[in-house]
């Protein structure tokens, strides 16, 4: 029970505790009290409540650390991840990285290809709407974006964003490759050998 606090509109409440199997505190229920005080059978009404919420909560704190490969590059490409959407050694201080993206809008038939060689580059990747995007990380981002390059065919292509000192600069990386993407489609003659974003715009 907790004491009511009128000077800031507060009655008495009841607080009761969520825990885990660990015996964990994840969270509370509060429950105001007006005319009356809750009676036994609503307390206990209340503690089972709280041991379905505790059921719950695991649950969604389990689908949340198994999130699929997809969820977590956008949360990494949107900066509102967690340290579980993270690869191991991403937020190391010495590590850059860059989104590459791999257009396959007239090469639908080498998507397969194309992914299966992201993959060998990068943990996290994803397909969204007409290209393979990557997370490219490491002590040696560029010369990992010169091996993916390498592995793909001529008729591949692909735009990486500027490599970035942190993973927080994920997002301005992305937003440069798909400009790098559409500036390539346009001026594919002049930017066909071009990669990064700054070798278009300097």
């Amino acid at each position: 029970m907790i004491s009511e606090i009128p000077e800031v509109g507060l009655g008495r409440r009841v607080a009761l505790s969520v825990r885990n199997a660990e015996q964990a505190t994840i969270g509370y229920i509060w429950v105001s009290e007006t005319a009356r005080r809750l009676t036994v059978y609503e307390q206990q009404w209340l503690k089972q409540a709280a041991k379905k919420t505790a059921g719950l909560l695991d649950k969604t704190t389990a689908k949340q650390l198994n999130a699929s490969n997809d969820e977590r590059l956008w949360r990494i490409l949107t900066n509102t991840y967690r340290d579980s959407d993270v690869p191991k050694g991403a937020l190391d201080e010495d590590v850059d990285c860059c989104i590459c993206l791999i257009d396959v809008s007239t090469q639908l038939d080498e998507r397969p290809a194309f992914q299966e060689v992201m993959q060998e580059i990068t943990p996290v990747s994803m397909f969204e709407g007409q290209s393979i995007v990557g997370f490219i990380f490491g002590q040696n981002v560029i010369d990992l974006v010169s091996l993916l390059s390498n592995k793909l065919p001529s008729s591949a292509l692909i735009a990486c964003g500027n490599v970035q000192r942190s993973i927080d600069g994920a997002v301005k990386s992305f937003e440069q490759a798909t400009k790098m993407i559409q500036l390539k489609k346009k001026y594919y003659v002049d930017l066909q050998k071009a990669v990064f974003y700054y070798e278009a715009v300097g």
